[in-house]
């Protein structure tokens, strides 16, 4: 029993640790005095290491996550961007149905767009307007560990790297559109 409290209790802190932390990164971007250092990024290289970092949370669920990606590289901010892209897919890993798939893609064209689908709860067109608001949850898809935070800080993340994000939610598919 009290091991069963010990791994409640380190779940708690490790979740309030990590609000804190999404919550202080929100602040950080908000100042625009500091400029963001950008640096080539292999697209290719950062979504295979989130396909990894996540490959044991889909398959718990029976979750198929496939990357479908070229070589593009792109001048960006490396760890930012590679906190939006994890947070979306795994966002995406979360709410998915079991025994569904993730389809991350990218497409090269004039603007570059990393398309993020899962099957799983629609998103109610009254939260489509509320989603990356700061502490918002969708009641549809309420998690016991959602904080409200996740796509907060996506949104000024590609708000503060000039990129935009928005997304579609209807018959059970939610897909996001990361456009660079």
């Amino acid at each position: 029993e009290r091991k069963s409290y010990a791994v409640f209790i380190q779940e708690e802190v490790d979740r309030l640790s990590k609000m804190a932390q999404n919550v202080l990164e929100i602040s950080r971007l908000e100042d625009r005095s500091q400029p963001i250092k950008k640096e080539p990024v292999k697209l290719n290289e950062m979504l295979n290491r989130i396909h990894d970092s996540l490959l044991i949370k889909a398959q718990k669920k029976s979750v198929t996550l496939t990357i479908q990606s070229n070589d593009l590289t792109l001048h960006s901010n490396k760890d930012l961007l590679y906190q939006a892209l994890l947070n979306v897919i795994d966002n995406a890993v979360i709410f998915a149905n079991d025994k569904s798939t993730v389809d991350v893609r990218i497409q090269t064209g004039d603007s570059p767009t990393i398309i993020i689908t899962n099957q799983g709860p629609t998103i109610p067109k009254e939260d489509h307007d509320k989603i990356f608001q700061l502490f918002f949850t969708s009641h549809a898809q309420n998690h016991p560990n959602s904080t409200g935070i996740g796509l907060a800080l996506v949104k000024k993340i590609m708000d503060r790297l000039g990129f935009d994000i928005t997304f579609t939610s209807q018959d059970e598919t939610t897909t996001f559109t990361l456009t660079l």
